[in-house]
């Protein structure tokens, strides 16, 4: 039998009246995912009892403070030193390289220069919509 996840079960015992018909029907019917919600439903409540925070210094403006401190990050040796490696190895087989391009015909270059451009905007459009689901799930609480 497949159970219900957290999220589901948690939105169950916060709101059940927005939730859809599968859920409550299999809530009804399953004893693992009612203990479950049970188990939710005494933290929810030992989380509403529980008196909010008092500090007696101001959180907001330490917070604020954090931001915008400007840190000044340590310079990458070990990513320069790659850099100059391959900056010299590309002097240094600078013939090769131009041989290589100039060797192939312009219309593999060009197919080769629009599938990774094909890959790539795939590659950026599979980010982008992973970006926006984590955005999602953030947006909830």
């Amino acid at each position: 039998m497949i159970h219900l996840t957290d999220m589901e079960i948690q939105e169950y015992v916060l709101d059940k009246a927005t939730c859809s018909p599968d859920i409550v029907a299999h809530m009804k019917t399953c004893d693992t995912c009612r203990e479950v919600a049970g188990a939710y439903e005494v933290l929810f409540v030992g989380m509403k009892a529980q008196e909010a925070a008092v500090f007696d210094f101001d959180v907001s403006a330490l917070v604020l403070r954090e931001l915008h401190r400007k840190e000044r990050k340590p310079i990458p040796v070990f990513a320069m030193l790659i850099s100059i490696l391959c900056a010299g190895g590309c002097y240094f087989f600078r013939n090769d390289i131009y041989g290589l391009f100039t060797g192939i015909p312009p219309l593999l270059l060009y197919f080769i220069i629009v599938s990774t451009a094909a890959v790539a905007l795939f590659l950026l459009a599979d980010m982008y919509k992973g970006y926006q689901q984590k955005m999602t799930i953030l947006n909830r609480f």
